[in-house]
């Protein structure tokens, strides 16, 4: 039988634990504005008219938030994690040599607000590789250097968004390697992918899941000894 990579982390976790951090955060605010409503209201308390309008009025603009749009953002956290899990499972049939990574810190605290996460960093003989995991549903199409959904640019650039996570995790090793492997960009689709199939744009490869192992071990001239995947790994492992 043959052996597995060695997994670390748990895919999905991160986004999980922000969409419901989204979730709460409008509720949390709805029952602190509408006891200071309340307060205000108070026979015992009279206050004037603009200031009890005033309160009101920011309680409805909350609750309107709550409603339309919270939801939808805590909804997109879930179904990216259920995405992530997908990938993963997949990156478990990954054979022994090669350290596969879920969830790493991006550096953007729980709500992930401005760096987010690495969904996934692969280790092996074939090289560094971080992966952006996405979960569309839609016609995905790339032309003049973009990627589309259903025609439209996304509200989130997955290119953008994994160039930016391998230039950090590349400079985070630089500080700590004297010589940093190649770190390979990727997108990668949790189901349907690219209509046009696996498509390079610049230095990031775009693919769907059924792509995805046969990517990750084909043979390349920067391959990584024993000795080198082992180092980075246990550099990479201190970011969970």
């Amino acid at each position: 039988m043959q052996e597995a990579a060695h997994i670390h982390g748990i895919p999905g976790e991160r986004a999980r634990l922000a969409g419901l951090a989204y979730a709460l955060w409008p509720l949390l605010g709805t029952l602190f504005l509408a006891g200071l409503v309340l307060g205000l209201l108070l026979p015992l308390r009279p206050v004037p008219g603009v200031g009890a309008g005033f309160a009101m009025v920011t309680l409805a603009l909350v609750l309107y938030v709550a409603m339309t749009v919270y939801p939808t953002r805590v909804s997109a956290f879930f179904k990216g994690a259920r995405g992530e899990e997908r990938v993963a499972s997949v990156l478990a049939g990954l054979p022994a040599g090669y350290h596969v990574f879920h969830g790493l810190d991006g550096g953007g605290g729980l709500f992930m607000a401005r760096s987010g996460d690495i969904d996934h960093v692969v280790v092996g003989p074939a090289g560094l590789f971080v992966i952006e995991t996405k979960c569309w549903q839609g016609e995905i199409t790339c032309g003049d250097g973009v990627i589309r959904l259903d025609g439209r640019l996304p509200r989130r650039d997955p290119v953008s968004q994994v160039r930016h996570s391998a230039r950090r995790l590349a400079e985070w090793l630089a500080a700590r390697l004297e010589h940093v492997p190649v770190v390979r960009p990727m997108v990668c689709f949790a189901g349907r992918g690219p209509a046009d199939g696996r498509i390079a744009l610049d230095e990031v490869m775009l693919c769907d899941d059924g792509d995805l192992l046969q990517i990750l071990t084909a043979a390349r001239s920067d391959a990584l000894t024993v000795d080198e995947v082992a180092q980075v790994a246990g550099l990479i492992e201190r970011l969970g």
